[in-house]
């Protein structure tokens, strides 16, 4: 025992951006990152300042977690989840890896304002044309299902 585990109510949870309704599934595109270790480190040491000069509550996401957003979050219902996952392999299939590379930190608010993030910049690391072919592709099959790009 002995592990400082912070109880439920304790913990940041998610926001819903709209209610729940039964028989459809928040979806969210998104491309794993894995952070070169200076920025991790960096990030690390932005949370633990933010988090000791209190005020808001500040959480660091864990580094498997980290990611690239591709889309808002909305919903699907059950019967179009597999050919979402179908179009969405379709449509990035000829789409290859991003070349990226870390910039600055940067501090995000999702639409509504009601989340705030801490964030490492992500820029093109040699020519934006396949960060902007990922983006669309992902835009034009989250279009198609009917949200917002």
């Amino acid at each position: 025992g002995g592990e400082d585990v912070p109880a439920c109510d304790e913990s940041i949870r998610p926001i819903r951006q709209f209610a729940h309704v039964d028989g459809q599934f928040a979806t969210h595109v998104f491309a794993a990152v894995q952070l070169p270790m200076a920025a991790h480190d960096a990030l690390t040491q932005l949370v633990d300042g933010l988090s000791a000069a209190g005020g808001a509550r500040v959480e660091a996401i864990e580094p498997s977690s980290l990611h690239m957003s591709l889309s808002r979050t909305f919903t699907l219902t059950r019967g179009q989840l597999e050919g979402f996952v179908e179009a969405l392999s379709r449509a990035t299939r000829r789409c290859a890896a991003p070349a990226l590379r870390t910039s600055s930190l940067v501090a995000l608010a999702n639409d509504t304002g009601t989340r705030h993030f801490a964030a490492v910049q992500l820029v093109a690391a040699a020519t934006p044309a396949a960060v902007e072919l990922l983006v669309d592709a992902v835009d034009q099959v989250v279009t198609r299902y009917g949200a917002r790009p």
